[in-house]
């Protein structure tokens, strides 16, 4: 998904990307990182898909509440706030559920 930033982005190297950066967000491989694409980068950032709330506007905080409410409710939210998703699924984008984000699952 191609999307912006709505807070920098500093990477350990030092490189710092300001607000409103364009960059393309994809899931990783397994369910717990994410890979970022800088327009006109082909090496991938990568980041924890539970630390893209701060940055994009389009992922959902996992909070202590909807993870014991995702554990007792037998389906939660996928990291982009689809709903209804098993917990250890992938939403209609390939985006995991909150609690496969978090590792629990």
């Amino acid at each position: 998904m191609k999307t912006k930033l709505i807070n920098p982005l500093k990477l350990k190297s030092g490189v710092e990307f300001p607000i409103g950066t364009p960059i393309s967000v994809y899931p990783h491989l397994n369910d717990v990182h994410a890979q970022l694409f800088v327009d006109g980068s082909f090496e991938p950032i990568i980041i924890r898909i539970v630390n893209l709330f701060h940055y994009f506007p389009e992922f959902i905080e996992v909070t202590p509440e909807a993870v014991e409410e995702a554990m007792t409710d037998g389906e939660c939210p996928s990291m982009t706030g689809e709903t209804g998703i098993e917990p250890d699924g992938h939403d209609s984008d390939g985006w995991p559920s909150i609690l496969a984000a978090a590792g629990i699952i």
